[in-house]
This record gives structure tokens, C-alpha cells and sequence, in this order.
């Protein structure tokens, strides 16, 4: 168990939530865009997995990196939807 846990990666988890501004259909082309620079993301190695949610509760999807909380947030930023304000996000090492 020592030995598996010093190869241990970083992963950090991100929730992303919707803001005020996210009205479909009018987000819709960035919705695209967010997606896919998602699956850009996946065939990088840096986005481990995606799990969108589609209902009305608020939530927009979960993530899991192979990345420090750091780049997470600079990936983030980077993101066409949370550029805009239309999501906003939170991560956990």
C-alpha cells in the first residue's frame, strides 16, 4: 500500500454550477464550445472524467483532473462559459 500510494497523482475535483446569465437556447454555441474543449481536454490527459448533469437543479457538471487545484483553476478561467460568467466553478484537491 506504501509503495501504491507514492505514485499517487494529484486529481482535483471540479463542480460547475450555472449562473443567472446560462438561458438556453441563447448559451447553446457555447455550451458546444465548452464541450468540445472538454473532450480536447480528455484526449490530453488532463480531464479525467466528465460527468455533465442535465436536469434544472443549478449543478452544470462535475470534472475530475489529473491536475493540481492551481492549473485546475487556470483551465477553468480558460473556459468559453466561465469566461462569459454564464458558469461559475468550485474545486477540491
Amino acid at each position: 500500500m506504501l509503495a501504491r500510494l507514492g505514485t499517487a497523482k494529484p486529481y482535483t475535483a471540479m463542480v460547475l454550477r450555472t449562473t443567472s446569465t446560462f438561458v438556453r437556447p441563447d448559451v447553446d454555441p457555447i455550451v458546444w464550445e465548452h464541450g468540445r474543449r472538454n473532450m480536447a481536454l480528455v484526449d490530453a490527459g488532463l480531464l479525467s472524467i466528465v460527468l455533465p448533469v442535465s436536469d434544472d437543479s443549478g449543478l452544470a457538471g462535475f470534472g475530475v483532473f489529473a491536475l493540481a487545484v492551481e492549473d485546475v483553476t487556470a483551465v477553468m478561467d480558460a473556459d468559453p462559459g466561465v469566461g462569459r460568467r454564464l458558469r461559475g466553478c468550485g474545486m477540491r484537491p
